[in-house]
């Protein structure tokens, strides 16, 4: 069995929660009869790999549900589980990752297990990263303060010279 992880490298904090694809492949050379995916997020950081930096994992994939992470340690893993998988063939399940509030950057960790012997067990391991990015800053129209006052002095001196014509030539037409 092997499992990869596939998201972007960078995505902007007004975006959303980051979207992941993770694939998992049975490389034979037997079928797999069952297969199960743990992505760990939510606990403190340290040797067990839980990432304090993700808030939640989450995914419409009804394979998937969150349990307490295995071994038992701080955090959650989001657990998916299929089978049979046949040599060869692939299975990817669509992930949405949430993360914590003043965070640059997280990495995301998933590993897989299969029935069945694994000729190469280096493979059931993979990492992902996307660095946060802050939007541009958005441009907001300066305006030159002896500019600015000028004309705003000259409209209302046009407007107010309006106003006193238009008050003269009501006022002449009226008798009180």
């Amino acid at each position: 069995m092997a499992v990869a992880l596939d998201g972007p490298s960078s995505w902007m904090l007004n975006g959303g929660p980051v979207p992941y694809h993770v694939t998992v492949t049975n490389n034979g050379p037997d079928s797999a009869s069952t297969w199960t995916v743990r992505i760990p997020f939510g606990g403190p950081k340290g040797p067990d790999g839980v990432n304090p930096s993700v808030s939640q994992v989450s995914t419409s994939d009804p394979r998937c549900t969150t349990a307490p992470t295995s071994p038992p340690k701080y955090g959650t893993d989001l657990v998916c589980s299929g089978g049979p998988l046949a040599a060869g063939a692939n299975e990817t399940i669509d992930i949405s990752v949430s993360w914590i509030l003043g965070i640059t950057g997280f990495g995301l960790d998933a590993t897989v297990e299969g029935q069945g012997a694994d000729p190469t067990p280096g493979n059931n391991s993979a990492r992902a990263g996307t660095t946060l990015l802050f939007p541009p800053p958005v441009d907001v129209p300066m305006i030159d303060p002896v500019v600015g006052t000028g004309a705003a002095a000259a409209a209302l001196a046009a407007g107010g010279a309006f106003g006193l014509a238009r008050r003269r030539v009501r006022g002449a037409g009226q008798r009180n």
